[in-house]
């Protein structure tokens, strides 16, 4: 039916199930903070919603690391440019944390894409993780370290009231 309107070659159906994965994001990711003033608490919510999308999706996520290079260019810069618009809610609550002194001044672009790595770290690696945490243990330990060196005094404080 509807779909070979859509579907010509292998390529669209690459292209429609890794636009699926993003726009995933782009949709959980702003309902996740959605109302949230706290920029530590909308971090951490959004790096949560990240990996719960990730791990909705962890074929599409791993198929997206293997296969994107097939894409053509065109497609690939649609896939980044996406990508990239879901990832800049990161990089805001970063550079709110930091203004707010709860982060220590740190390349935001560094910290948010290694956030984003932890995310897609679960779908890469679960087959080695999900025999060994949860999904909520895997959150809570990666983000618990990917902060740690990141946060102030205060930030350290304030992610202990935010992580209960």
């Amino acid at each position: 039916g509807l779909v070979y309107l859509y579907v010509r070659e292998k390529e669209d159906v690459l292209l429609l199930v890794l636009l699926q994965v993003v726009d995933a994001y782009a949709q959980e990711l702003p309902a996740a903070i959605e109302g949230l003033t706290d920029p530590l608490q909308r971090l951490t919510r959004a790096v949560d919603a990240y990996c719960r999308v990730v791990d909705r999706h962890r074929s599409a996520t791993v198929l997206a690391y293997r296969s994107t290079k097939s894409l053509s260019p065109e497609r690939r810069v649609l896939i980044q440019d996406r990508e990239t618009a879901t990832n800049s809610i990161i990089a805001d609550a970063i550079n709110d944390c930091i203004a707010e002194g709860l982060l220590n001044r740190v390349n935001v672009d560094v910290l948010t894409y290694q956030l984003v790595l932890v995310a897609h770290g679960w779908a890469l690696k679960s087959w080695y993780f999900k025999s060994r945490l949860t999904l909520d243990e895997y959150i809570d330990h990666s983000l618990s370290n990917a902060l740690v060196g990141v946060l102030t005094d205060d930030g350290r404080t304030h992610f202990e009231t935010v992580r209960s």
